[in-house]
């Protein structure tokens, strides 16, 4: 549950260029840009901004912002759609990509990444900082368990196997490892949204102050 003023809907033109995308490894996602800069106030806590930052936020095939909870079927992405994950198509995943396994069948299209250069504000640097510090303390404690269970393999500690075997399996494996990417991917995101259908615009859950500013933004 999120707190603070309700969020408000802002469109923002995107264009497309023909012929420009990362190709994939079973096939290609299209690339488009922000038409129009954003004003220097910070989509998600409308505070004003102490710099831009370039990034890409990424779409699956029906417009609906690419995240770790949407892929799970937990928590809530953009406009609280909750999808779930159908482990029995979990094979599609090595032979179409993760992005386009969604609500148990594989979603026609392709991708979507809009660049941009986005406001941050410096509530939004610290969270960034801090969660990357935290996403690379887990890292280095999960090469530390696996370290500690290679060592009580080999010098025969057979105490301390089972604990580390189940923190290793399922401790980080999958579970650790799914909120580390987690981590990662909330500190590298500094806007929430998604695309129109005719993909013309990307609709931005900002705070009522962004709303504001862009409103108030020269024409043209």
């Amino acid at each position: 549950m999120s707190s603070g003023p309700p969020r408000v809907e802002v469109q923002v033109p995107i264009g497309y260029h023909p012929g420009r995308g990362t190709m994939l490894e079973h096939g290609r996602t299209v690339r488009m840009d922000l038409r129009r800069k954003l004003p220097g106030v910070c989509a998600r806590h409308g505070q004003p901004a102490v710099e831009f930052r370039s990034g890409t936020i990424g779409f699956f095939a029906d417009n609906e912002q690419i995240g770790l909870p949407r892929i799970l079927g937990h928590g809530y992405v953009m406009n609280n759609l909750h999808a779930r994950f159908a482990w029995r198509d979990f094979r599609d995943v090595r032979s179409r990509g993760v992005v386009v396994v969604l609500r148990g069948r594989p979603v026609a299209g392709e991708p979507v990444m809009v660049r941009g250069e986005w406001p941050v504000c410096r509530r939004c640097v610290r969270q960034s900082r801090a969660l990357r510090i935290a996403g690379f303390t887990a890292v280095l404690a999960a090469i530390a368990t696996v370290s500690a269970l290679v060592a009580a393999s080999l010098f025969d500690l057979r105490q301390f196997l089972v604990p580390l075997g189940f923190a290793v399996l399922p401790g980080w494996i999958p579970i650790g490892l799914l909120v580390t990417i987690a981590v990662f991917d909330r500190a590298g995101n500094h806007a929430r949204g998604r695309l129109t259908p005719d993909r013309r615009f990307l609709v931005i859950a900002a705070h009522p102050d962004f709303a504001e500013a862009w409103n108030q933004r020269p024409s043209g």
